[in-house]
């Protein structure tokens, strides 16, 4: 293994210069698209980075879709005058569809699966306040576990003063969220949700060997069942593994 802790400096630069292309590669099995749906090539985009944890779950979703484009914007770019007009926080993912314009992960995934893809955000009050309880607790609680071990081994973060001790409390907080929320397939069941989307990109990282083993982690096998079956149903999940070096999985292979 390569040494663990990246300076975060010489990532910000590789970043910087990133424009790697993304491709489409069919998006995940929907109701919206088994009937038709409008074209690709929408003039909706979602605007992120291929190695993201938090775009990538939109971009997956905006793929499925078919109505809407996914864009890498370069971490120089971030701040310029015209993506600010789309976010003006300066921060990815973001995304602009018409005269819309907002960010954030959730609100983009429910923005995009609402308006595109219901199926993957169900009214039934029960279903939908299951789906928004998993990604709320995800983010507010797991979250931060889970980048205190993945973003320091990429250079987002500095090393943190207790490897074992961060890579522990990231293990019990994986298995006790598997343990409410992945009961079935799936956080709904057999069918994917807005859920499955914001979890997948944090999961394949976690299932990283590599990452494992330096972060002294273990990520639950339960985990390792649910990034099977989601790459099953979403054909473009392979994004996160193959992007010409600038994917996750392949700029985590890079850096461990």
């Amino acid at each position: 293994l390569k040494p663990f802790w990246v300076e975060p400096v010489s990532l910000c630069c590789e970043l910087a210069h990133i424009s790697s292309p993304l491709f489409a590669m069919g998006g995940c099995t929907s109701s919206s698209q088994a009937a038709g749906g409008a074209p690709k090539g929408g003039k909706g985009k979602v605007f992120g980075l291929n190695m993201s944890m938090n775009a990538a779950g939109p971009f997956l979703l905006a793929s499925s879709t078919g109505r809407l484009d996914v864009e890498t914007v370069p971490m120089e770019k971030w701040k310029g005058a015209e993506f600010l007009a789309v976010n003006p926080f300066g921060q990815i993912p973001a995304l602009q569809d018409g005269d819309v314009r907002m960010a954030e992960s959730n609100a983009i995934l429910r923005y995009i699966a609402l308006k595109y893809a219901p199926e993957m955000y169900p009214k039934a009050p029960k279903v939908r306040g299951l789906i928004d309880w998993a990604m709320e607790r995800f983010s507010s609680s797991v979250y931060k576990d889970v980048v205190a071990c993945v973003y320091p081994a990429m250079g987002f973060a500095a090393p943190p003063s207790d490897v074992e001790a961060v890579g522990k409390k990231c293990t019990e907080s994986l298995e006790s969220y598997c343990k409410v929320f992945l009961k079935s397939k799936y956080v709904t069941g057999d069918s994917l949700s807005i859920a499955d989307f914001k979890l997948a990109p944090f999961f394949v990282a976690c299932a990283h060997p590599g990452l494992q083993q330096v972060a002294k982690f273990t990520c639950p096998e339960r985990i390792m069942q649910f990034n099977k079956d989601f790459a099953a149903a979403c054909k473009s999940a392979g994004m996160m593994e193959v992007a010409g070096g600038f994917a996750l999985k392949e700029m985590l292979d890079a850096k461990l």
